[in-house]
């Protein structure tokens, strides 16, 4: 049986719209990571730029535990995310935002580690 991969979550227009709406850089890894989706078999649930910004406008106002400086770019599956502080890109650690925890915690100090990481990227 041959394998399957999931969409590309980026497209060429994806990196302006985000970083537009945003208002901010994102660090080099991220962007190429996101070119790979479609072309490689990448586990877990990176939202594409739609979801990105809907899951942000919804959590901002929905999720107490989630702040405007936080954005996230992929959904752990149960509510949590993982997510970027908008104020520390280009350079943000990359932070677990739980649903149902207002502590936050760093998951990784830089992009690189965090794809580098098995137990998120295989």
């Amino acid at each position: 049986m041959p394998a399957t991969f999931p969409e590309s979550t980026l497209t060429s227009e994806d990196r302006e719209t985000i970083e537009r709406y945003f208002t901010c850089s994102f660090p080099e890894d991220f962007w190429f990571l996101r070119s790979l989706i479609g072309k490689y078999h990448i586990s877990g649930e990176h939202l594409p730029a739609e979801e990105l910004i809907a899951t942000y406008e919804f959590e901002t106002q929905e999720n107490p535990n989630f702040t405007k400086d936080h954005i996230p770019f992929y959904a752990v599956g149960n509510g949590d995310y993982i997510c970027f502080r908008k104020s520390r890109l280009p350079d943000s650690p990359i932070y677990y935002v739980a649903h149902d925890d207002p502590t936050e915690s760093i998951l990784h100090q830089t992009f690189e580690d965090y794809i580098k990481d098995p137990d998120w990227i295989d």
